[in-house]
């Protein structure tokens, strides 16, 4: 997973992100308190930019396909949390069912995929606590996101971090100016790296505006279950990351 904080800021973009930067920060250098650098895998090549943490639609060169993964594990647990509506035109690529995700431990991904946005989803300030959990895209071999993923943090292979998927959700399909913002958000007020939402950066001022609305569907992270839960839009702003996102 490539590293959103290794993207320079601006100083107003700091400024404005410093409530939630434990959650912004990528899981990379989150969990550098625990175990020294994270290092990508060999097999894999690095991006020729870094990724947005909100994205507009995808439509970039195809990235390096990662390593064969191994098959996900038998009997792999099935999400139990409240049932979530479907976001508002799905994308389903048919590949993968989203059931197959839930019990597997990543990375290594499946053959065409990988996951190229998280955040760290802490419950404190220890080192064990800053990324016990975390969120973000799964992405297919054309750089494409197609599930949006909760995980928890079960160990480390070196100096790599190793997951296992609690709950996935399918990546919306994006209108004209709308963005996904993850970890970068307010929830009732407060920063919350927990909170994945639709913005609409078509507004007037937009290049001005600290933060915009949430639109039409917005999920929170249940830290104590791993799974998403709805919340409703009005409750949601996310901070403005300029034209390319950061």
């Amino acid at each position: 997973m490539n590293a959103r904080c290794a993207k320079p800021w601006s100083s107003a973009s700091a400024r404005r992100r410093a409530s939630t930067a434990l959650g912004a920060c990528a899981l990379g250098l989150c969990l550098a308190a625990q175990g020294g650098p994270t290092t990508p895998a060999a097999t894999r090549a690095p991006a020729a930019s870094a990724p947005t943490a909100a994205k507009l639609a995808q439509n970039g060169p195809a990235p390096a396909k990662p390593a064969q993964a191994a098959p996900a594990p038998n009997g792999a647990a099935t999400p139990s949390g409240p049932v979530l509506g479907r976001p508002p035109a799905v994308r389903d690529d048919g590949k993968t069912a989203m059931r197959d995700w839930i019990g597997r431990v990543v990375p290594p991904y499946p053959d065409g995929y990988r996951s190229n946005t998280g955040g760290c989803v802490g419950s404190g300030r220890s080192a064990e606590q800053i990324c016990a959990r975390s969120i973000g895209t799964i992405d297919d071999s054309e750089d494409r996101s197609q599930l949006l993923y909760a995980a928890e943090l079960v160990g480390r292979a070196g100096n790599e971090a190793r997951w296992k998927i609690t709950d996935v959700v399918a990546y919306p399909r994006l209108q004209r100016g709308e963005r996904v913002s993850i970890s970068t958000c307010l929830f009732d007020g407060a920063g919350d790296p927990g909170v994945i939402a639709i913005v609409d950066t078509l507004v007037e001022n937009a290049a001005a505006r600290e933060t915009f609305d949430a639109v039409r569907w917005a999920v929170r992270l249940d830290r104590g279950k791993g799974k998403f839960v709805e919340i409703k839009t009005a409750e949601v702003q996310c901070y403005n990351e300029g034209p390319d996102g950061e």
